[in-house]
Formats: C-alpha cells, structure tokens, sequence
C-alpha cells in the first residue's frame, strides 16, 4: 500500500525523496493516519510540479494511460464501433443490394432495435465514441513560456498511429453512412 501511495509523488520527488519516505514511514508505523498523509503531500507535490512547469514552461498535459498505451485504445474502439458497423454493413448488403437471403436474419435484428430504444440510441451513438477513443491518444497539450514576459502559450501536437487512424476513419464512415441514413428516411421521409 506505501508503494502504491508512493505513486501520487511526480516521478522526479519519488527518484529523490521516495527511499527516505519509505523509510520514515516504516520507522514511524504505517497506519490510517501516515495513509491520509502520504496522499495529502502526494496530491500537494503533484500540485507544486505542475505549478512550477506552468511558471518554468514546457509543462505536457496528457492523458496518460491513452498516451502510453495507444494501440489498447484503438483496440477498444474498435469493439465499440463493431455492433454499428455490422449492422450498417449487413443492412447495406440487405436493403441496399437486395441479397433478400440476409432479410430474414436481418428483420429480427431491427425489431429487437425497434422495441429497446437505447439501444437504438447507443448504436448510434456508437461511432462517435469510439471516434474520440482511438484520437484521444494521439493529441498532447503542451504549454510553454511564450516569446514575452508573462505570457503563455498553449501548443497542441498530434501524433500519428495507424491502427488509432484506422479506426477514427472506419468510426467517421460508419457514423456518416448512419447520419444519411436517418436523415434521408427519418427527416426527409424518403425511402420504402
């Protein structure tokens, strides 16, 4: 549990003063009060770095797991887009190109969606979050000193991985394709 505390600290407190904590905490006990502490100063440390990279310059915000492990994130996304995509992709081949051998497997599929309305709405809500679950990973923010005193400047990178592309682009076509779909039978009433 000391360890696990231990991680509040920003990495560069923890290579200087984590061994000497550690020490002091087993010299005085470890219990429910020396816990609290532990959080407190790691929360208190974590605040002051942030304080002094913000002032300093060149503080990064990122979301760290997303960061660290990207492809993981573009794997869950895929699995989130993957219940709309199949639907769109076999109700494309159904209806669209008349492969009237998928209309019976298909007209249970839009009954069940027909009677449970949230699920309708996940479905399509599906695409767009899986869109920002695989691009989230790829932007960083940076904020830096700027060019004058006083002021600071915010910088936003973006990196590319192919597998988080493929899915935002895959999450774009499903969800476009789905959006034209409800517009042209839903709003504008064209359609069988």
């Amino acid at each position: 549990m000391k360890r696990l505390l231990l991680r509040l600290y920003p990495a560069r407190w923890r290579e200087r003063y984590g061994d000497e904590l550690l020490a002091l905490v087993d010299e005085a006990g470890f219990g429910p009060r020396a816990a609290l502490d532990m959080a407190r100063g790691g929360m208190r440390e974590r605040v002051h770095a942030l304080r002094r990279a913000i002032v300093q310059g060149g503080a990064e915000m990122v979301i760290g797991p997303a960061w660290r492990h990207p492809t993981g994130w573009a794997l869950v996304a895929a699995l989130v887009l993957a219940p709309t995509l199949l639907l769109v992709g076999m109700s494309y081949l159904t209806y669209e190109l008349g492969l009237s051998g998928l209309a019976a497997m298909m007209e249970p599929v839009n009954d069940a969606i027909n009677r449970v309305r949230p699920l309708d709405l996940l479905l399509v809500a599906a695409p767009l979050i899986a869109l920002l679950v695989a691009l989230v990973p790829l932007l960083r923010l940076e904020l830096r000193r700027g060019a004058e005193v006083g002021t600071t400047e915010a910088v936003v990178g973006l990196r590319l991985r192919a597998a988080n592309l493929l899915v935002g682009l895959a999450a774009l076509a499903v969800g476009g394709l789905l959006l034209g779909h409800i517009v042209v039978e839903s709003v504008l009433q064209i359609g069988p």
